[in-house]
């Protein structure tokens, strides 16, 4: 466990921020693949269908006396059944079942032939499907264009060990088959790439990933086995309040009573501190008034998490009033009057003695500990400057 030099930057969605995991994965560009693709029945079909299971054949005599449609129409609205294999050429039933199913469910089931991008995640057991609609255009390319090298490889497991990419796929996302079939992992071995990861949405599984330095995040959506596996890492932070303690002070210091963490968001966590702790803090060169980065590491994956600081008693709140109202100021441009509207605020609701922290003395002080000097000066300019 240790600090950041910036808080990581999280959002309401936020499940999971990964500075580093190890993920063994391989992606296939632009993949042909035979497809299922189901459409509605129009009327005229049905018609067809239900002629058919009704009197063995579609005969055209019957066709053109019902539908007062020319006979020679009936091939032609009998296209899409031929081709979907419920029909024979000559109008009588290929597959009785087949015909059933499609009256049943009002579609005709056919295999086209398109183009999808595929990744395959073998040690968390996921295989992704991306096409134009769930994927972009063409999302992995970024990836090739970085030339980014795996930094192992992983041995996948015998059950897929020498199996093709059309096997892996069979059955998902509507796949019957791959064109130009190939075994998925060569020698049975992964790629493993050193991956930064940000976990969003709803779902809590959206996963926006970058296999290294240079290449550009693409969004994998619904990886629930992965991101388990980054899920809760973060749990140690209310198991050891020490380790944030000693983080947040440094080391050489004495820690005395660590304060404890409580989640406020999936990637959000707060410690209250005493007014003694909020000394310390400010000792130690913490702004009270902005989150902390910290990052919480195992021998799998690093991940960060915002960690805010909240008062405990009044003295505390008096602290990090005072800490709120410098980087107001700084926010402002350094002005002395952005912090001396915000603290007589902060005076007019915290009790007497704890009121004594924002003097001007002690503002000045805290700004120049802060290292923010032009509003260490500006707090000051009455006082230097006053000659009358």
């Amino acid at each position: 466990m240790y600090l950041l030099d910036a808080p990581p930057d999280v959002r309401p969605d936020t499940q999971v921020v990964v500075q580093e995991s190890l993920v063994p994965l391989r992606w296939w560009r632009n993949l042909p693949v035979r497809r299922e693709a189901a459409t509605a029945l129009t009327g005229m079909e049905r018609f067809v269908l239900e002629t058919v299971l009704a009197f063995g054949a579609a005969a055209p005599a019957e066709f053109e006396e019902v539908t007062d449609l020319p006979a020679h129409m009936l091939p032609v609205l009998g296209r899409r059944l031929v081709a979907a294999g419920a029909l024979t050429s000559a109008g009588t039933p290929a597959d009785d079942a087949l015909c059933r199913r499609m009256l049943l469910s009002e579609q005709i089931e056919q295999e086209r032939v398109e183009s999808v991008h595929v990744v395959v995640l073998p040690d968390v057991g996921e295989i992704l499907v991306l096409d134009r609609e769930t994927g972009g255009d063409d999302p992995f390319l970024g990836w090739e264009r970085a030339r980014v090298q795996p930094v192992s490889r992983y041995p996948v497991d015998e059950s897929i060990r020498g199996r093709s990419l059309g096997d892996l796929l069979a059955g998902t996302a509507g796949i019957r088959g791959v064109e130009a079939d190939v075994v998925a992992f060569d020698q049975g071995l992964c790629p493993v790439f050193r991956c930064a990861a940000q976990v969003t949405g709803d779902s809590g599984a959206d996963v926006s990933l970058s296999i290294g330095d240079g290449a550009p995040a693409v969004l994998l959506p619904d990886v629930k086995s992965l991101v388990e596996r980054w899920r809760g890492v973060d749990r140690v932070l209310a198991e050891r309040p020490s380790a944030i303690w000693r983080a947040m002070l440094g080391s050489g210091t004495s820690l005395g009573r660590a304060p404890a963490a409580q989640r406020m968001s999936p990637a959000r966590w707060q410690i209250a501190v005493t007014g003694e702790q909020a000394a310390r803090l400010c000792a130690a060169g913490r702004n009270l008034a902005q989150p902390t980065g910290l990052a919480v590491e195992t021998s799998e994956v690093v991940v960060e998490v915002a960690l805010e600081i909240a008062a405990a008693d009044v003295t505390a709140e008096a602290a990090i009033a005072v800490d709120t109202a410098i980087n107001a100021g700084v926010a402002e441009g350094s002005t002395a009057a952005a912090v001396h509207a915000r603290l007589a605020k902060d005076a007019a609701r915290l009790p007497y003695d704890a009121v004594r922290a924002l003097a001007a003395a002690k503002v000045v002080e805290r700004a120049w500990q802060l290292g923010h000097y032009r509003l260490a000066y500006a707090l000051r300019e009455r006082d230097d400057f006053d000659y009358a």
